[in-house]
């Protein structure tokens, strides 16, 4: 096994290299200009396997995760906060892998290495798709479309016959805004290609998020239907999000309604407290907020696959006007404040 995986882990290195979205993306395209996308041979059908694997379904707890080393950290200097931090080190959560990451393939064969091992199931999110931050150059560039496939192909042969558990693209519709007619037509081109490349590894359990709970339903089924769910297992509610569980909840049965043969997973890892009382307040950094469920397969509803911490805890949403930390860099302040608030 740990000749096979460095087999692997030098394979994916010398094979992919991927810069960040938008000039940089062009670089990714130009590298790859006349790569060849292989050919499978193994027929995909639509739809997951509606009964997958025997629950309750066991999750990969990273040794290594942003909490684990701030509370090391804290822990050397006798910090009490370590202890607080250690409530969410001794959680699995998902690991997030982007096309702007050079070591994305790097960590993900880590990670499907060590789960597999212990017979686990890998949390991951792949966020990876051109033109989701609104900010990146929006001139149309076929060639990061190119990149996408590719990185898509060589993120389902890390995955290999592990088991994984996938959300896919959480920032897919709250981007559409900024997309010309044109882009959105790849970008539902792209989910499509995606999903059905994720079949491809026969005990990943993909979940297509399903956008801010802002959206319409009638609209976030449309868009489910354009990004392709009848070849993934269900959909993801509140990533990254503050919403109840209870709220999230009726959100996912209501929109199974449309999708009667999909299931959906919540995440949790914010949502204790539910969202910020003050208006606007609640999508970024709010105070006072608290951890929610852990993570589990064992839940009282029909049709909900589980409890999941998708967005790490302690997680910026970015400065917020208050000099917090850039998105997507780990606050031990953050993590600490919403593992108080949940009463430990």
């Amino acid at each position: 096994m740990r000749v096979l995986s460095m087999l692997v882990i030098f394979t994916l290195l010398s094979a992919c290299k991927s810069p960040s979205e938008g000039s940089a993306g062009a670089t990714v395209a130009a590298e790859l200009e006349g790569a060849p996308i292989p050919e499978y041979q193994v027929e995909v059908k639509a739809g997951q396997p509606q009964g997958g694997p025997p629950q309750p379904w066991n999750f990969w707890i990273d040794p290594e995760s942003p909490a684990a080393s701030a509370a090391k950290r804290l822990r050397a200097d006798q910090d009490e906060g370590a202890d607080l931090l250690d409530i969410i080190a001794t959680q699995p959560v998902a690991s997030w892998y982007s096309l702007a990451e050079k070591e994305s393939l790097l960590r993900l064969t880590r990670q499907m290495t060590e789960a597999a091992a212990q017979d686990e199931f890998a949390l991951m999110v792949i966020d990876g798709l051109p033109y989701r931050s609104c900010t990146a150059d929006q001139a149309i560039n076929p060639g990061l479309g190119t990149s996408y496939k590719i990185w898509m192909q060589k993120l389902v042969q890390a995955i290999g016959s592990g088991r994984a558990l996938v959300i896919f693209e959480p920032t897919a519709m709250s981007s559409l805004d900024c997309l010309s007619p044109v882009q959105k037509e790849e970008r539902w081109s792209l989910m499509r290609f995606g999903v059905k490349e994720l079949n491809r590894a026969r005990q990943a359990l993909i979940y297509i998020d399903a956008g801010s709970q802002s959206l319409k339903l009638d609209e976030v089924a449309l868009q489910l239907e354009k990004s392709g769910i009848e070849w993934a297992r269900g959909f993801a509610i509140n990533t990254g999000g503050y919403q109840t569980t209870r709220i999230s909840s009726e959100r996912g049965m209501e929109l199974r309604k449309r999708f009667p043969t999909k299931t959906f997973v919540i995440d949790t890892g914010r949502n204790g407290k539910g969202p910020s009382p003050q208006a606007g307040a609640d999508l970024c950094n709010p105070r006072g907020r608290a951890l929610g469920e852990n993570p589990t397969s064992k839940t009282s509803l029909v049709g909900l696959d589980a409890y999941l911490w998708i967005k790490q805890p302690g997680e910026s949403d970015g400065p917020c006007d208050r000099d917090d930390p850039p998105a997507g860099a780990f606050s031990s302040e953050l993590a600490i404040d919403l593992a108080r608030n949940a009463g430990y």
